[in-house]
């Protein structure tokens, strides 16, 4: 006999709720649907801003999970025919400030004008992480948190911080994670369909997909009325330091459910005109560099766990969208808590639940 929809939750709801109650850990909240198997499960733990209890519904920051949104738009644009993965960005626009030029000197010499849109979405541009790769842009950014960051702003902090200088191999060449990739496609994206990124965004996607809740967060006004949960570092409450600076790469606020029918739509092609798309987005190369399960596709992540094959991503406030195609299984997350780090023990046993409530006869 099938187990009830509630017992079959206990398990996530259990791993989660033990979680949120180390002292660092403000509010976290999770979703697991899988509707073959009448699956549904979401709870909210902790307090979403100190005086509120934190529930399924309150809005979070997805940060880089926001990074699906913008190769998705993409592969939809590569669809319309107005560009290809070999294409070099710097053939479809210029930078607003610096260039292609001068964008990636590797010992020297600059490769910045053979970098392809493909390189871009799978991190082999050899370009370096703004955010992360020198701890004078966090400094900055927290020093002046109601700063307003544009597209411009962050490619001169780039370049003020030198990272164009310091690409650590050619573009096809290797691996190395960083926003600044991103920041790009957005700014390809704007070139293409004539719009503000976000407005491209929202017609490409979350109206496509009805994900009424979600925004890029300092570039919109907030959609919906989910109250949009407190994010830390540490014990500092980071909820009002401008994220305007994650843009491209990750400055999106959404809830659970939003995300849940983005997966969804995402991994079962309905936002893709043929199924090859999705097929080229699940491409695994190069390899990731961070977990020996998880591989990089084109702005999609893959990782196994208990045998089971989750494409999705995950964001820097511990944050992780993934769904398991043979499952019809999805796993939304997150603990608000930078500190918290990737913390992959805690999110493998969630989803290695999730697996076990999905599979339950």
């Amino acid at each position: 006999m099938r187990q009830s929809a509630a017992h079959s939750c206990d398990g996530i709801f259990q791993i989660v709720q033990a979680k949120a109650a180390d002292p660092d850990i403000h509010n976290a909240s999770v979703r697991v649907t899988a509707p073959k198997n009448a699956l549904d499960c979401e709870r909210g733990f902790g307090s979403a801003d100190g005086k509120n209890a934190m529930t399924s519904g309150n809005s979070f920051r997805i940060a880089s999970i926001g990074k699906l949104l913008t190769a998705t738009a993409i592969l939809q644009l590569i669809e319309k025919g107005k560009l290809g993965l070999g294409d070099r960005a710097a053939d479809i626009l210029s930078l607003p400030y610096g260039s292609f030029a001068t964008l990636d000197d590797v010992d020297g010499r600059s490769y910045g004008e053979e970098i392809t849109i493909e390189q871009l979405l799978n991190h082999s541009s050899g370009l370096l992480d703004y955010v992360f790769d020198d701890p004078r842009f966090a400094q900055r950014v927290f020093a002046h948190p109601n700063f307003q960051w544009s597209p411009t702003e962050i490619l001169k902090a780039f370049y003020d911080l030198g990272l164009n200088q310091k690409s650590p191999f050619r573009p096809g060449t290797g691996y190395h994670y960083a926003d600044t990739n991103f920041v790009i496609l957005a700014l390809v994206i704007e070139k293409l369909t004539g719009q503000a990124y976000q407005d491209a965004v929202r017609q490409l996607i979350l109206d496509r997909v009805n994900m009424p809740d979600t925004y890029l967060e300092r570039y919109e006004a907030p959609r919906g009325n989910a109250l949009l949960s407190h994010p830390f570092i540490g014990s500092m409450d980071a909820f009002s330091v401008n994220t305007s600076y994650d843009w491209g790469g990750g400055g999106f606020v959404s809830t659970p459910a939003d995300m849940d029918r983005f997966i969804r739509a995402l991994m079962t092609s309905s936002l893709f005109n043929s199924p090859k798309t999705l097929e080229e987005m699940e491409d695994l190369h190069p390899p990731g560099n961070t977990l020996e399960t998880a591989n990089n596709g084109l702005g999609l992540t893959s990782i196994t766990i208990a045998g089971v094959k989750f494409f999705g991503h995950g964001g820097a406030w511990a944050s992780d969208v993934l769904y398991a195609p043979s499952l019809e299984l999805s796993v939304v997350l997150t603990l608000n808590q930078v500190d918290a780090g990737r913390d992959y023990n805690f999110m493998k046993r969630v989803v290695e639940a999730a697996i076990k409530a999905a599979s339950a006869d």
